[in-house]
């Protein structure tokens, strides 16, 4: 854990000292032997099944358990956190945990500090393989996203909302923006229904009312039924695509402004909780 998402969240560094020490040891039995195998870890609603502060080197504790890898694509725990980046632009990258979850509540604190502020961050959930999974993202200019792809197939289920403009539908949300500014992102996930926060506030959805349709959302239109165009703003997703599966963090990245060359992204402080 990096001292700047330390100060940011400082019970998160009382938990993340003794949690691993107390709770999770009961886990490696379980998780060493089943690192691999498909194994789904659930637990009682509010039950710490899960955490990584990304302390010591890139092999110590548990850290040994997520994707590491250097190249065009870098993806390394390091100073105390799990730094992902990328240097092309339109590529992406994530980095998983080995375990396996069904019902859960993720939450992790992401920054970018690098790179053009037009980028995605945040969480990949319940991935099977590398064609099928979900992600909620974020952008350093503000925006959020709920995306799934299946059998291969990338679909923004919500595409890019803006917090910069306020909406009655955000009560109050707000994506921080700029470089080396953290969001807490949480997404909570039973059976077929997901919600997403982004800082301690649920962010609201752009669902299109045909499932095969695609979800626009224009902030600057005056009513939410004009703003989710041809669909609804809702609380919640619900989706039975996929039941369960792995967990990491994922960076995207878009148009490289010229002599930019870089995007990076930090994360600390990842909890996951039974739902």
């Amino acid at each position: 854990m990096s001292a700047d998402f330390a100060e940011a969240n400082p019970l998160r560094l009382v938990l993340l000292i003794f949690i691993p020490a107390l709770i999770l040891a009961a886990l490696i039995g379980i998780s060493r032997a089943a690192g691999t195998s498909h194994y789904v870890i659930d637990g009682a609603e509010g039950e710490l099944l899960y955490a990584a502060s990304f302390d010591g080197d890139s092999l110590d504790g548990f850290n040994d358990e997520w994707e590491q890898y250097q190249g065009r694509q870098d993806s390394q725990i390091v100073d105390g956190v799990m730094r992902l980046h990328l240097s092309e632009s339109y590529d992406s990258l994530y980095s998983l945990t080995r375990r396996r979850f069904g019902d859960f509540d993720l939450r992790v604190q992401g920054r970018a500090t690098a790179g053009p502020l037009d980028n995605g961050y945040g969480v990949i959930f319940r991935l099977q393989d590398r064609n099928n999974y979900y992600l909620f993202l974020v952008s350093s200019d503000g925006y959020y996203s709920v995306v799934r792809v299946l059998n291969g197939e990338y679909k923004e289920l919500s595409t890019w909302i803006a917090t910069t403009t306020p909406t009655p539908e955000l009560e109050g949300l707000t994506v921080s923006t700029g470089l080396n500014v953290i969001n807490e992102i949480r997404v909570l996930a039973r059976g077929s229904t997901f919600e997403f926060y982004v800082n301690g506030l649920r962010a609201p959805l752009c669902i299109p009312n045909n499932p095969d349709g695609t979800s626009t959302y224009y902030e600057f239109f005056e009513t939410p039924e004009e703003r989710c165009v041809q669909g609804q703003i809702v609380s919640s997703l619900t989706d039975d695509s996929i039941p369960a599966g792995q967990l990491g963090v994922v960076v995207q990245s878009f148009e490289m402004p010229e002599g930019v060359f870089d995007l990076s992204v930090e994360f600390d402080n990842l909890l996951v909780y039974g739902a």
